[in-house]
């Protein structure tokens, strides 16, 4: 189940000779583009043919230690939470 919230978390970098480079959390894919949040308030939307490497992030956005103050329950509820909202 960690593994599965740290995904939620996970920060990715678009990289590209045209775009330079994004970080942030997928939001949503197709087959033509890719929506990154880059802040709480702000979406990119990146062309696929624009986008020349995916690297996953250095980071995550998770705290540190949720994972550990959070009973299972809470936990599994926050996955499921997290994954609806993508």
């Amino acid at each position: 189940m960690l593994s599965a919230l740290i995904l939620l978390f996970l920060v990715v970098a678009l990289l590209g000779y045209l775009i330079g480079v994004y970080n942030g959390l997928v939001r949503r894919e197709t087959p033509d583009e890719v929506v990154l949040a880059t802040s709480a308030t702000e979406d990119v939307r990146v062309a696929r043919q624009d986008i020349d490497e995916v690297e996953p992030g250095k980071v995550s956005i998770m705290p540190a230690g949720l994972d550990q103050q959070l009973a299972r329950q809470e936990l599994a509820d926050l996955v499921a939470f997290l994954k609806a909202c993508k």
